[in-house]
């Protein structure tokens, strides 16, 4: 799962799911004419008659009559998307926001499995004591964090470098939007993926529509108590018979049981393909009769089992094993499908429920092999599913909590603390447990034997190894963007951050005691963008700091320069991947750029002085800053007595300069900016008004010939 941040300063903050943008725009200085008021009625009348065409206009525009909502829905229960043509250009949105959050899984079975709460789900607290996983929680509250072993306790010892440590992690909220999808359709020998075809005709049927709303999500142990005593909303509202499901002997729980629950409608074709239901009739009743002793409900079951293990695709594309551990039909594969009140006789709406170990990453398979979310890749929890499947194409829309990816780092460029989001693969090397057989490989297979170990620098703070390269622990990837690919990545907003001091610790052990080191070294501020890879992303081109927003248009080329290591057999690594997303904290959020002598003009022949002071985001001095700021003036010929200055402890975090100023002008600006995150960490003292005073002599000259003037013209009036 993933790590959070930790501080020793516990405080509570708002930690609601959404994320409210201050509005950064600046007020705008305009000029308005008056004018005389009419307060005739029909102006009035028109006034609303006008308002209420365009409100209609406006929700025409943004809700169009059957258009399809994919990417609206957000839980199985509400609307299914509808059936309208699919078409159109391929076009794929990765957003990423809600940093260091995880929320818990509601206990009340009425919510159906919602998180509403902010915390660790039961399960994070239910795998330490089952004695063969180090999960451990550092923070249970925000920001979020948790210690986890980079290898699985599986991977055999050939394949392992000791000199890993261990990772703190924590998590953010996953969107993948994808649109206009042709690698996934319905029609004439095209295969949907993510729906079963139980026709024996397969990819030779039209398949119509079909629409999921799905939530994919773990199992507390009570939960499986509940499931199998039939106590559980899999029995209340998806009808699985009490004691169907058991979890017990081989398929007792280790906190990573996954249920599959949510709706499906078919229109009659779907129905076909899919159900191999003869569509001549009233679908509900085809359904009831073909589904009798729930032999509909194993054929979709033995499908997505066969999917997940060798048994399926010839190349195992779908096999979970070197991201999990495990083939999918390692333990009970289930799902049970039951009639949802609104069918039709033309259109059935199925409720299915189901469980299995690995269900979440077989859905991940399946989406890298339909061109989405290869390079986004971690283990979900809280996932929602939604899809609209055309005889054409597709959309999809995937919402999920990413687990163990993003992970307390160093920033690439200074030494900072950040947190690193590296885009790479699931997939490990082979293990020694379930092995497949030899006839399948993954492509990743050979990673972490002797002349495969990409090596990577060590920056996880605490490790025993800080600061010293080490083998890469996930197969790293490269990606470039293409047209109408997209990626957004929201920084928190509105509320801090949390980061880790850089240090080198005495153990690896992951334990309480680890957990309360990591506490102790962890320090509140705000997070900022820091330098990843490639360091073209550190610009203002990407990046939006009055939004805190990060975004990335295709096309564009993130791997040029694939950061390879010397050649390896049998192939070549990177040694990162790329983009590697860096978001560092910084402990001052701004600079306070004060003038010394407050006036209300400054001229340009004196001296002043100018006082920088370090703030942090609640706008308390940060006396121990280290940091550097430069100034800079858009008043030219402007002098300061220092334009940089790196704080030190004697500086208490303020700093004072002089300036003499160079012209005059009303609107002179003194900015200033941080020596390593000039993008977010700014200050500024302005407008200010810069007047010109004459010297003496210029003053003193006109008088005195203005008076020897008046004098010359006296006297020549009297000589007159």
């Amino acid at each position: 799962m993933p790590p959070t941040q930790y501080s020793s300063f516990d405080r509570g903050f708002d930690t609601g799911h959404t994320e409210v943008q201050v509005n950064p725009s600046p007020v705008l200085e305009r000029e308005f004419q008056q004018r005389t008021p009419s307060r005739a009625p029909w102006r009035k009348f028109l006034a609303f008659a006008m308002v209420a065409i365009m409100t209609v206009a406006a929700l025409a525009v943004v809700i169009p009559s059957g258009q399809r909502i994919v990417g609206g829905p957000q839980s199985p229960e509400q609307q299914m998307p509808a059936e309208t043509e699919i078409g159109g250009t391929r076009n794929v949105t990765y957003t990423v926001s809600n940093m260091f959050e995880i929320y818990n899984k509601s206990t009340n079975y009425a919510d159906r499995g919602k998180h509403l709460t902010p915390g660790f789900p039961m399960w994070w607290f239910e795998r330490k004591p089952l004695g063969s996983y180090p999960d451990t929680i550092v923070r249970n509250s925000y920001p979020y964090m948790m210690l986890y072993d980079y290898y699985s306790a599986n991977i055999p010892a050939s394949y392992k470098d000791p000199r890993m440590g261990f990772g703190t992690y924590s998590f953010f909220r996953l969107n993948m939007n994808a649109q206009n999808l042709s690698t996934v359709a319905t029609g004439i020998n095209k295969d949907p993926y993510f729906i079963p075809i139980l026709n024996p005709s397969g990819l030779a049927t039209d398949g119509g529509w079909v629409n999921w709303t799905w939530r994919l999500d773990y199992l507390t142990a009570q939960e499986c108590v509940d499931v199998t005593a039939g106590n559980h909303y899999a029995t209340s509202y998806y009808g699985v018979p009490a004691g169907a499901v058991t979890f017990s002997g081989g398929n007792s729980n280790d906190g990573w049981w996954v249920e599959l629950y949510g709706a499906m409608d078919f229109n009659v074709n779907a129905a076909k393909k899919f159900l191999n239901l003869p569509g001549t009739g009233d679908l509900r009743t085809e359904f009831t009769t073909a589904n009798a002793g729930g032999a509909v409900d194993t054929a979709w079951a033995t499908h997505w089992s066969n999917d997940g293990s060798t048994a399926g695709t010839p190349d195992g594309i779908f096999n979970p094993y070197c991201t999990y551990d495990y083939q999918i039909n390692s333990g009970t594969v289930d799902a049970f499908l039951t009639l949802d009140p609104s069918s039709t006789a033309t259109k059935l709406v199925l409720r299915i429920w189901g469980h299995a170990w690995g269900y979440e990453i077989l859905m991940n398979r399946m989406l890298e092999t339909v061109g989405v979310g290869k390079f986004f890749q971690n283990y979900p929890e809280d996932m929602y599913f939604n899809g609209t499947a055309a005889p054409n194409g597709a959309d999809l829309f995937v919402r999920q909590t990413a687990v163990y990816h993003m992970l307390a780092w160093k920033d690439l460029n200074v030494y900072a603390s950040a947190w690193n989001m590296d885009t790479w693969h699931t997939d490990g090397c082979t293990n020694t447990l379930t092995n497949p057989p030899a006839s399948w490989a993954s492509r990743y297979q050979l990673y972490g034997l002797s002349g495969t170990r990409p090596q990577k620098m060590e920056w996880s703070p605490g490790t025993v190894n800080f600061g010293t390269r080490v083998m890469y622990w996930q197969v790293p990837q490269g990606f470039n963007l293409t047209a109408n690919e997209k990626v957004v990545v929201q920084l928190p907003s509105g509320k801090p951050g949390m980061g880790i001091n850089l240090y080198t610790g005495a153990s690896d052990v992951i334990d309480q005691t680890k957990a309360a080191e990591i506490r102790s070294n962890s320090f509140w501020g705000e997070v900022v963008l820091g330098h990843g890879y490639p360091s073209l992303l550190y610009s203002s081109t990407y990046y939006n700091h009055a939004t805190k927003t990060l975004t990335l248009q295709g096309p564009l080329i993130l791997n040029s320069d694939p950061n390879e290591n010397p050649p390896l057999t049998p192939t070549r690594w990177n040694e990162t991947g790329s983009p590697d997303f860096v978001f560092a904290v910084s402990k001052v959020s701004t600079y306070l750029v004060e003038m010394v002598e407050n006036q209300a003009t400054y001229d340009t022949t004196i001296t002043y002085n100018v006082r920088v002071t370090a703030k942090n985001y609640t706008g308390v001095t940060v006396t121990t800053w280290n940091g550097t700021v430069n100034l800079a003036t858009n008043n030219a010929g402007t002098v300061f007595g220092a334009s940089s200055h790196t704080y030190v402890p004697g500086d208490n975090g303020v700093w004072q300069t002089t300036v003499v100023f160079g012209e005059g002008r009303s609107n002179t600006y003194i900015n200033a900016t941080d020596g390593w995150f000039p993008l977010d960490v700014t200050g500024s003292a302005g407008p200010l008004n810069v007047v010109v005073i004459p010297e003496f002599p210029m003053l003193v000259l006109p008088v005195m010939g203005a008076a020897a003037l008046i004098v010359f013209f006296r006297k020549a009036a009297k000589k007159k």
